[in-house]
């Protein structure tokens, strides 16, 4: 086995086989945890390991548990691991902690039931709720509705269903008749992210669906609105600490 790949399971373990499910308000990994760097993503992120322990540095420390809480934005890489974890990601815009609990800013240990991640279910359509709970996430039931502005609301909407097609911040300035300005003011304001920021995490969302479902990392950008492969291929870096081309190697697999 080459360098690249030590860190990846033998072939005979059953729930190893890496998997991801991908939809509007999150996705779900299921598979060993690659080499990374340092980065931060929009999502909050849940791990949970199947067997042995994980570990996060961030700021710093290490902090190792059988399940970590890492919210938006915060910076720090995870131990590669042969064994197989559950890496949960929500979208801030469907979910917040819980208000009767503490709202978590930095790298957390949680406490996990084994019931609920044991390999037996590792393919349940309820893992992804049974990850939020655990991260103590409550999911919003009307997402849009909780932002003031209704422009920044159909923006979003329009970003969501673009599906690679090309979209200007400049046709929203013409749509609503506003300043370039004031409408990434507003969008930063309602949302917590740069405009360009949230577009970027669309387009790769949609870029990883379509790798998992067998396009090469070539079509996936083009189809995505990347500008080009090496652009996807930053883009993803700098989000989730590796390379895309683990994707393609899990595919294969």
């Amino acid at each position: 086995m080459s360098a690249k790949s030590s860190w990846l399971p033998a072939r005979t373990n059953r729930v190893s086989w890496p998997r991801w499910s991908i939809s509007t308000d999150g996705a779900v990994y299921v598979g060993p945890l690659p080499p990374n760097r340092p980065h931060a993503h929009r999502a909050h992120q849940l791990i949970v390991s199947l067997a042995g322990r994980v570990e996060v540095v961030a700021n710093g420390t290490v902090t190792s548990g059988k399940g970590i809480l890492v919210p938006s934005q915060v910076e720090h890489s995870v131990r590669p691991t042969a064994w197989t974890s559950v890496v949960a990601f929500f979208e801030p815009l469907f979910f917040e902690f819980d208000p009767k609990e503490q709202a978590y800013s930095s790298v957390r240990e949680v406490t996990v039931e084994e019931r609920d991640f044991s390999p037996d279910v590792v393919d349940n359509p309820l893992l992804f709720d049974a990850a939020r709970i655990l991260a103590g996430l409550k999911r919003l039931q009307n997402p849009l509705t909780e932002i003031c502005d209704s422009r920044i609301a159909d923006i979003i909407k329009q970003i969501d269903e673009s599906k690679g097609e090309r979209v200007l911040l400049e046709a929203f300035t013409k749509q609503y008749s506003t300043s370039t300005s004031r409408l990434t003011h507003l969008f930063s304001k309602e949302v917590g992210t740069p405009f360009r920021s949230y577009l970027l995490w669309i387009k790769l969302r949609h870029a990883i669906e379509l790798i998992t479902q067998g396009q090469s990392l070539t079509n996936a950008a083009h189809y995505a609105g990347f500008s080009d492969s090496a652009h996807f291929s930053r883009t993803f870096h700098d989000t989730f600490g590796f390379r895309p081309s683990y994707l393609r190697f899990f595919v294969s697999m």
